[in-house]
C-alpha cells in the first residue's frame, strides 16, 4: 500500500482501538485508502472522521473503515482545494475495478509505496488487464527487480508491440480487401460457340498472313502491284 494509506489505516484502528472495536483490513479497504489519499490529504481525511465518529452514539465496525466515509469526503471536500491534491480525478472513487491487479501489485512491491507511485499504479490497473498486469508483474519478478516503474515500463512495451501488429494485420487486411474486390467485379463470360468462332478467325488470319506471304515471294514485292 502507499505510505499515505497505511496512515489512513492506521489512524482508523487507533479510533476504532479507543471506541473497543476491532477493525479487518481487507484488499479491497486498501485499494480504496489509494484512490482517497491519492485526492484528499491524509489528515483532514482523518481529522473529519474524527469529527464525524465523535458525533455517533452508536458505533460498528463499518464506521472505521475507508470505504463507508467516501460519499462524506466527496460531498465536504470536494470544491476545497486546500485538502485535495494535484491529480487528474477530483472526487474520490470507492468502485472495486482494478482492485485485483491492485492487490498483485501491492504484494509484488516490497515496501511502502509514495503518492506519485500510487498514481501510476492508480492508471496501471485501469488502463491493462489483469492478465497483461500479471505478466508484467512475473516478468520482473524474474528479473529480480521490485519496481513499479519496471512492470509499467514492460507494459507499455507489450502494448507498443501489440499495436504494431495491429497496424500490420489491419494492412494485409486492406490489402485482401483490395484483392477481393477485383475478384468479384462482374465476368464476361463466353459460350462454346464464343470460342470456337474465335479460334477460327485467328487461323483464318493466319493463313492469311502465310499466303501473302508466299505471293510476296513468288513475285517479288507487292504482288498488288504497289
Amino acid at each position: 500500500m502507499s505510505r499515505e494509506s497505511r496512515k489512513l489505516l492506521e489512524g482508523l484502528e487507533a479510533l476504532a482501538k479507543q471506541n473497543n472495536i476491532t477493525t479487518l483490513v481487507t484488499s479491497k479497504e486498501i485499494y480504496i485508502a489509494d484512490q482517497v489519499t491519492l485526492v484528499y490529504y491524509t489528515a483532514p481525511i482523518l481529522n473529519l472522521i474524527k469529527s464525524k465518529i465523535g458525533q455517533m452514539k452508536k458505533k460498528s465496525s463499518k464506521h472505521f473503515t475507508v470505504e463507508h466515509w467516501v460519499s462524506v469526503l466527496n460531498s465536504i471536500f470536494g470544491n476545497n482545494s486546500s485538502v485535495k491534491r494535484e491529480i487528474q480525478s477530483d472526487v474520490a472513487q470507492a468502485d472495486d475495478v482494478g482492485c485485483h491487479s491492485h492487490s498483485l501489485i501491492s504484494k509484488y512491491l516490497l515496501v511502502d509505496y509514495s503518492s506519485i507511485d500510487s498514481e501510476l499504479i492508480y492508471n496501471i490497473v485501469h488502463k491493462y488487464s489483469d492478465h497483461s498486469i500479471q505478466k508484467a508483474i512475473q516478468t520482473a519478478t524474474n528479473a529480480n527487480v521490485y519496481n513499479i516503474q519496471y512492470v509499467n515500463a514492460i507494459l507499455e512495451k507489450e502494448q507498443a508491440v501489440s499495436n504494431m501488429h495491429k497496424q500490420k494485420m489491419d494492412k494485409l487486411r486492406e490489402k485482401a480487401n483490395s484483392s477481393n474486390s477485383v475478384l468479384n467485379r462482374p465476368k464476361i463470360l463466353h459460350s462454346a460457340l464464343d470460342m470456337a468462332m474465335n479460334q477460327y478467325n485467328w487461323e483464318q488470319q493466319k493463313q492469311n498472313a502465310e499466303l501473302e506471304k508466299k505471293m510476296m515471294d513468288m513475285f517479288g514485292g507487292d504482288f498488288n502491284g504497289r
